[in-house]
Order: C-alpha cells, then structure tokens, then sequence
C-alpha cells in the first residue's frame, strides 16, 4: 500500500506499514527500556530478596548493585544522541566537506 500526498507542490510518500521515523523512535524507546531494566531490575531484586530474608548475595554486592542506579540516567542523553546524529556537527556527512578559511588576527596594544 502506497499512499501519495501533493500540497503546494511537495510529495511525501508512506510505503510499508511504520513510517521509517516511527520505526526509529520505536527502537529508540525499546532500548532506552531495555537500559532501565538493565539498571535497575539487578538491585531492586536483590532488595526484594532481602525484605523476605532470602540471602543470595553478600551484601557487599548490593552497594554494587547500587551504583547502577545513576547510570540509566546518564545513558538516555547518550542514546538519545547516537540516534540524532544530526544533532553532533562532527557526525554530520556535511562536515567533512566544510573547510574553514583562517581568519587574519591583528595585533593591538594597550
């Protein structure tokens, strides 16, 4: 199914079910998901065992553990930005081709 859509002379043109932004922020959400689970489920599970006195692990493993914690939160600005690399200009196609032209300094006293 291919649907076609013309106004003011642009063509914008849909194949497939999901839209290739969809399916984009479709991985980006499932990911950034998974890096919550992956950070948080370890302790919070080893927390529940623990309520219920089931001692698995040395409690020293839990300050471990515990330090995942932050780390979901300085993961999502990381994801985020390997799946905006339009947002980093030296990720860009473009800035390889830019060359910069040195601009002449003068010298000035006081």
């Amino acid at each position: 199914m291919i649907t076609t859509l013309k106004a003011s002379g642009h063509t914008a043109s849909n194949e497939g079910l999901l839209p290739k932004a969809r399916i984009k922020t479709i991985k980006m959400t499932s990911i950034i998901c998974f890096s919550f689970f992956i950070c948080w489920l370890p302790a919070t599970v080893f927390h529940i065992l623990d309520v219920f006195d089931i001692s698995v692990l040395d409690p020293r493993f839990y300050l471990i553990l515990q330090r995942l914690y932050p780390l979901n939160s300085a993961f999502n600005p990381i994801i985020f930005l390997l799946f905006n690399k339009h947002l980093l200009p030296c990720w860009s196609p473009k800035s390889a081709d830019k060359t910069y032209k040195s601009v002449r300094t003068t010298k000035t006293t006081v």
